[in-house]
């Protein structure tokens, strides 16, 4: 069931398979985890889109956007296959200076998703916190990934995820300077009101399973996520970036005794 019409943006990071006796990342999801939820996602009808193919009118709200962030050298070698399967399209958010870096994508691997169908798309250049960078470097971490990405794929890119979500400060305004027309925050929500300006996700954490993501899709605890993303969000403006991981990590340890 949902609960009015909305647009799901679903935002994924790693996708592996943990080492023998090794506990992944929060946002570190399996494949098979993967493979389940397009799975669901496909048995209820969703249609898949690219931030691309939504900038310019509000999609319908049977949409999905599919959003992996990091360009992590999983997002190659098990994401864009599996997609394939599902005949599915993402949009991937590249930190530009990682690219060819061991655990990363490679810029060939870029130019071949992007000839896929797939977006490839802004998530600054060297992936640090923007919201507190004097604006000139705000520019430069934009504009540097922008001529990078648009060598490697032809194309501009038209959206762009601040790193951490840190969307704050000159942050917004250099973006529409540069002529973004898609901002994915992470914000947690379920885009009821169209605003590609300030796009609202689900960001998919290793402990939602088949049962979690039918209620996410399903707009239900709506009210209870925002108030956790309030409180999130004023606990990441006070604590230095470094503290507030560590209180999440603790809270993760805490969650599965």
């Amino acid at each position: 069931m949902r609960y009015g019409p909305m647009v799901v943006i679903l935002t994924y990071h790693k996708v592996l398979d943990p080492c023998p006796g090794e506990r992944p990342d929060f946002y570190t999801v399996s494949p098979r985890r993967l493979d389940e939820h397009l799975r669901l996602l496909r048995s209820r009808g969703y249609r898949f889109l690219t931030l691309g193919e939504a900038v310019d009118a509000a999609p319908p709200d049977d949409a999905c956007i599919l959003t992996f962030d990091d360009a992590t050298a999983d997002h190659h070698e098990t994401v864009f296959p599996m997609l394939a399967r599902h005949e599915v399209r993402a949009t991937f958010f590249v930190p530009t200076e990682k690219l060819d870096r061991p655990a990363s994508l490679t810029r060939a691997q870029v130019t071949e998703m992007a000839g896929a169908g797939h977006l490839m798309a802004n998530h600054s250049h060297r992936h640090v916190r923007l919201d507190r960078l004097p604006p000139a470097e705000i520019r430069d971490q934009l504009l540097t990934s922008q001529e990078i990405l648009a060598a490697l794929t032809g194309e501009r890119p038209v959206a762009f995820a601040p790193p951490g979500g840190y969307c704050g400060g000159k942050v917004p305004d250099i973006a529409g300077e540069i002529g973004f027309r898609a901002v994915r925050t992470m914000r947690w929500g379920h885009n009821r009101i169209w605003n590609p300006s300030r796009l609202e996700c689900l960001p998919i954490n290793r402990h939602v399973d088949e049962r979690r993501l039918s209620n996410l899709i399903g707009g239900r605890h709506a009210g209870l996520l925002g108030s956790i993303y309030s409180g999130k969000e004023a606990l990441k403006s006070i604590l230095p970036t470094g503290a507030y991981e560590a209180l999440r990590g603790a809270a993760d340890n805490l969650r599965k005794r």
